[in-house]
């Protein structure tokens, strides 16, 4: 499957802390396999192919909306396959003009009640392509393109620039695309995104080293693809 032309059904829902108002969107269905849980400087989530599409669509909507927080409610995925241990966490992606603190994000959660039905469908080309060129200068320029993480009531937040976002795309394009053709064609294989969170180790100020390096590693379920 490709990810042009997808239409994403979600839920919106308007919310207001701190006297700063702004939306929360989530999918229209919680996803069924989705497994997240966390690790030292990692993060483990295990997905099959519709769980694999929200990702996906949930990321290239906080890469082009920054007043959007997109909530994947992850918690109560069922599954239980996979190499998915210690606390299950939902997911958070949102622009970090937002200025949404985390630790407000209970409190914007509760809000989220009777929920506008919307459907958000993906352009021709939902991300960018990039050079080895542009990956290398997100490293090494002042303002450092990464993605923060942190965590809050049960919540992994993902909070970076448009940009940031979009460095990271290419790894759940191919989740999507590629893995389950390459997992038909060779059964039992790893197929996976290994997206890059927190600062780079280029990345030396204070502020970086306080959100270092991880990893959150997306592996595709080879029992429910």
């Amino acid at each position: 499957m490709k990810l042009p032309g997808i239409a994403w059904r979600t839920l919106t829902a308007d919310v207001a802390v701190g006297g700063r108002k702004f939306r929360v969107v989530r999918p229209a269905q919680p996803p069924k396999h989705a497994p997240l849980s966390t690790g030292y400087r990692s993060h483990q989530m295990l997905v099959d192919k519709p769980s694999a599409i929200d990702l996906a669509a949930a990321w290239w909507l906080a890469a082009r909306s920054p007043r959007t927080v997109v909530w994947l409610p992850l918690r109560q995925t069922a599954t239980s396959c996979g190499s998915c241990y210690g606390r299950r966490l939902d997911l958070v992606l949102m622009h970090h003009s937002l200025g949404l603190p985390v630790a407000a994000w209970k409190q914007a959660r509760a809000q989220v009640r009777q929920p506008r039905p919307h459907t958000a469908v993906l352009p021709e080309r939902p991300f960018p392509d990039l050079s080895e060129a542009d990956y290398e200068e997100s490293r090494w320029r002042e303002k450092h393109d990464h993605l923060r993480f942190a965590t809050a009531a049960d919540t992994l937040f993902l909070i970076g620039s448009r940009t940031a976002f979009e460095l990271q795309a290419d790894q759940l394009r191919g989740l999507v695309e590629d893995c389950p053709a390459h997992m038909a064609a060779s059964p039992g294989t790893h197929c996976c995104a290994e997206i890059g969170i927190g600062a780079t180790p280029s990345a030396s100020s204070d502020k970086n080293r306080r959100n270092a390096w991880g990893e959150l590693h997306v592996e595709y379920c080879a029992d429910h693809r």
